[in-house]
């Protein structure tokens, strides 16, 4: 099934839906309103408060489903959209909640099983979740086991030197607030927390793109390197920092072909070099940045990428996964500042592991069995209460349009009902089955790990 092209929401702004309503027989009444009107808050945690402004939606047509909606394989979960509500919990009584409904038209009494699963799929669409990828939990253990003589990757192997360079979006888009604050204000006091935690005798450096905004030739053009490649002083990366402000284009391609001449002279073998690309939206300026990241990561400076998609819609996540994906790197989504610190942070543990062994030679450098299965805990819970959210989200949403709106009717409510919970159990189950391979496999090496978690993926599509 084609999972690639699904409706896509930006900034809550957007609903571009297509008109496809068919009309038939209904289906048997399942008396499931008591389950329905019954929304648990237990083990829902919304990962943050409702701050951002519906705008009124124009069209009322429903959008073809395209996938299943409860689904069947890891594949089938990870790949389903993000809805602009993701991470968000509402009740009845939430004026946005409301609002964001207010455009589905009425479903008729004699709707089909088809067009009842049609609207539902449309509901789901503002609340579906993005769920935590494996790969991700796998390739931050791989990081922080920097230094292992067990690790075969001959990046995270201790060397004489250790840099990092930070290319920072500094594109117009990131004048946007996140809790009132600027997005590029909160960049920078997270990365200047990070920069003053490296070791002494690290290096650090910072290049800059979408500062320059007189037009998009001029932008497009322009990725500077405000702080050289050095030792790091506050003061001066301080006063760096209060020099640029959000303006232009955003060049990603260009500023990763600037970078990659940065370290020309800096090769794998004695340096331990790591890029850090922090950015709130795609290549605005007609390069290719995949293949640039691609490049990147088959040179000889052998660097870590890490690319950090700040605050970045769900619609364009896809080219800096791929990005990272092409560089043998991490993506990771911070959706705010708390969450980009934890990012940045985790290369800071990999710089005092290296100052560890810099200064007494040792290599007492290893992630505990213990630790990886309290994350892969933690990773499970993440995912059943990030279910259970999607779950009360939609359920409070059929409740509203039966209840309040009339614009379904009680059988018609039952049956979502039914397909509601059969998806939500079916998540539930593919994670339970997903993280206790993880557990189980947690004492092999990180190949092992990623490969029993591609051998999940086979064995779901072949049943």
């Amino acid at each position: 099934m084609n999972l690639g092209r699904r409706l896509q929401y930006k900034n809550l702004v957007l609903f571009i839906l297509a008109i496809a309503i068919i009309t038939g027989c209904s289906k048997e009444n399942s008396e499931l309103v008591k389950e329905i009107e019954e929304i648990p808050d237990e083990e829902i945690k919304a990962e943050k408060s409702v701050e951002k402004v519906v705008e009124e939606p124009t069209l009322t047509a429903l959008a073809e489903i395209e996938g299943d909606i409860v689904p069947t394989t890891l594949e089938d979960v990870l790949n389903f959209s993000a809805g602009p509500f993701a991470g968000l919990e509402f009740d009845e009584e939430d004026e946005q909640f409301q609002e964001a409904l207010a455009p589905l038209p009425a479903l008729g009494e004699d709707a089909s099983e088809e067009e009842i699963e049609q609207y539902l799929y449309n509901i789901l669409q503002f609340y579906a979740e993005e769920y935590p990828d494996p790969n991700v939990l796998v390739n931050r253990w791989e990081q922080l086991s920097f230094g292992s003589p067990e690790v075969e990757d001959p990046r995270y192997e201790i060397k004489e030197n250790f840099n990092v360079e930070i290319i920072l979006d500094s594109s117009g888009s990131m004048k946007e607030d996140i809790g009132g604050q600027q997005k590029l204000d909160l960049a920078k006091e997270a990365i200047l927390e990070f920069a003053n935690q490296l070791p002494e005798e690290a290096k650090v450096a910072l290049r800059v793109y979408g500062h320059i905004g007189q037009s998009e030739e001029v932008s497009c053009k322009r990725a500077d390197r405000v702080y050289d490649l050095q030792p790091y002083n506050e003061a001066a990366f301080s006063e760096t920092l209060e020099e640029f402000f959000p303006n232009g284009w955003t060049p990603i391609a260009h500023a990763l072909e600037e970078t990659k001449k940065d370290f020309a002279e800096l090769k794998g073998e004695n340096n331990t070099n790591v890029i850090f690309l922090v950015s709130d939206g795609i290549e605005s300026c007609h390069g290719d940045p995949v293949q640039v990241a691609k490049e990147l990561g088959e040179s000889d400076i052998m660097p870590i990428v890490n690319i950090i998609g700040f605050d970045v819609p769900s619609d364009e996540q896809q080219q800096l996964k791929d990005m990272a994906a092409a560089a043998n790197g991490v993506y990771t989504l911070a959706k705010n500042q708390d969450q980009l610190r934890e990012e940045l942070n985790r290369t800071n543990e990999m710089a005092q592991m290296w100052f560890k062994w810099w200064g007494d030679s040792k290599q007492e450098i290893f992630t505990s069995q213990y630790e990886q299965k309290k994350e892969i805990n933690d990773e499970s819970f993440l995912w059943k209460s990030t279910a259970n959210r999607e779950w009360n989200n939609v359920v409070t949403s059929v409740n509203l349009l039966w209840k309040k709106d009339k614009k379904i009717s009680l059988e018609q409510s039952n049956i979502m009902g039914e397909i509601l919970i059969d998806r939500r159990d079916a998540i539930h189950e593919i994670g339970d089955t997903l993280f206790n391979r993880m557990t189980e496999s947690n004492t092999e090496t990180f190949e092992s790990l990623r490969e029993e978690i591609d051998k999940m993926y086979e064995d779901q599509k072949r049943n």
